[in-house]
């Protein structure tokens, strides 16, 4: 039997899969990496992905093939090209075939994002790492599934609710548009250019919180930085937009109102 691997182990194999997705050629290197046996070993959440079309009752997209397309439209930055890697692996567990004979992949979304954090524990991501992969593995399809007549109200949502990911997400939601259908490709690019319009106009109007806020909920309440954090911060948003507190509030006003809230956001 062979021993468990070491976390200096672990850490080889992270820096070598950092290194292969940071490539300039890193959808070529993933199917060499694949070919010799390597991406079953390291990422077998990933390897299912493979073929995992083909002999099934319904007819679904090559999730393979379409995961290497997004991996090479992403910037070269290790939290995109990993989510782009893992955006579907949810997929496998969740799949369903319907009665109709459509497929389903009911909240693959949520499955992908704890199979993320699984990877990025496995492998010995920081924390802020795992959960930057993890939150857009989770949000991206919010963003896929906009429409021009969304409302402002659910644009401001958008916002707030995905944080400092806010960027990060639209650059992965128009790279996961791999359509070869010419009209479904414009339709999504100009629902992208909207969606990219609308949010500039908007965040002239999200409320501003006070610096080192974010900090403060953390050491008060005991909470990990992450998703808490981001609903702490977007339940004060919203009581500002709602007036329920002043435009520019303070630390200590912000931080009494959590307290006294803490149910409706924690």
């Amino acid at each position: 039997m062979e021993p468990d691997p070491t976390p200096d182990d672990l850490s080889l194999v992270a820096a070598e899969l950092d290194k292969l997705l940071l490539s300039e050629h890193a959808a070529e290197r993933l199917e060499a990496f694949h070919a010799k046996g390597s991406l079953g070993t390291m990422l077998p959440e990933v390897e299912a992905l493979i073929g995992f079309h083909q002999g099934f009752g319904g007819v679904h997209k090559d999730l393979w093939d379409h995961t290497l397309k997004v991996v090479k439209t992403m910037p070269r930055r290790s939290e995109l090209r990993w989510a782009a890697l893992l955006h579907d692996v949810g997929k496998i567990p969740t799949r369903e075939l319907l009665e109709n004979g459509k497929v389903t992949f009911w909240r693959h979304e949520k499955a992908g994002a704890e199979m993320a954090r699984n990877i990025g524990a496995r492998l010995g991501w920081t924390h802020e790492k795992t959960e930057h992969v993890a939150f857009i593995v989770e949000h991206h399809g919010r963003f896929n599934a906009y429409q021009e007549r969304w409302s402002d109200k659910a644009i401001r949502r958008l916002i707030r609710d995905s944080g400092p990911y806010l960027n990060d997400l639209l650059t992965f939601s128009a790279g996961d548009i791999t359509t070869t259908n010419a009209r479904k490709e414009r339709r999504a690019k100009r629902e992208d250019a909207s969606l990219r319009r609308r949010i500039a106009e908007l965040l002239v109007d999200v409320p501003t919180l006070p610096s080192g806020l974010g900090k403060e909920i953390i050491s008060t309440f005991q909470l990990e930085k992450g998703p808490k954090v981001r609903d702490a911060m977007a339940w004060l948003r919203e009581h500002i937009t709602q007036g329920n507190l002043s435009d520019e509030p303070t630390t200590a006003e912000c931080m009494e109102a959590l307290e006294a809230s803490q149910n409706a956001w924690c």
